[in-house]
């Protein structure tokens, strides 16, 4: 086992978790299976990280991975809108979500508006 005098690198996916878990009235929005998703919000006690921004996770059912439906994230998406209308709403693919390629960044842009 490695010493650290200081906390070691995260992994690009903690580093951003870290990064906006800061941001004072937003929320993280991370769209993937149950289990690394719930890592996501369980693990940002263990980062020291300061508490500005909620993380949420919405797990990806059988056809959002076999058909590419993104109808969970959307809806998970609308739901905090609404329901705790945050300043800013950032969504994270998770590393399975990424590796099958879906499609985040154009489910955002169609709820832009």
């Amino acid at each position: 086992m490695e010493m650290y005098k200081y906390m070691p690198l995260p992994s690009g996916r903690r580093g951003l978790l870290w990064t906006l878990a800061s941001i004072q009235d937003a929320c993280i929005l991370e769209f993937g299976p149950a289990g690394t998703t719930h890592y996501a919000v369980e693990g940002i006690g263990s980062l020291n990280a300061a508490e500005g921004a909620k993380v949420y996770s919405t797990h990806m059912e059988e056809k959002d991975v076999t058909f590419g439906k993104m109808d969970t994230l959307e809806k998970a998406i609308v739901e905090l809108d609404e329901n705790v209308a945050p300043k800013y709403i950032f969504v994270m693919a998770s590393s399975i979500a990424s590796i099958i390629g879906a499609d985040v960044k154009a489910t955002c842009e169609a709820l832009q508006p």
